[in-house]
């Protein structure tokens, strides 16, 4: 099989037409032509219990709650961005049922 694949191998390589040819016109550079730094700043305070996920969709971020010692069981809840408001909250979690 080692025999097949050495043969296989520098017979495609031998027949292989097209040389790869290095020329003077290539362009490198040792530093981006712009360089931005990025600020992070913190959006807003969340005080509803832990995000576990963000999903941004137009002008809302729709924020999937971890809350399981914080009262509120609930699951989504959305953050505008033009109003800087949260909405109420929906898709109440639900406890599993024990099978008996």
């Amino acid at each position: 099989m080692r025999l097949f694949l050495i043969l296989f191998i520098s017979l495609h390589l031998t027949s292989c037409e097209e040389k790869i040819i290095i020329t003077d016109d290539i362009k490198t550079f040792t530093k981006f032509p712009k360089e931005v730094k990025i600020e992070l700043k913190k959006l807003v305070k969340y005080k509803f219990g832990n995000i576990r996920q963000i999903i941004a969709t137009d002008s809302t971020l729709i924020i999937k709650n971890h809350d399981h010692h914080g009262g509120k069981n609930y699951n989504l809840r959305n953050y505008s961005l033009r109003t800087s408001k949260f909405s109420t909250p929906y898709l109440r979690r639900v406890k599993a049922q024990k099978k008996l």
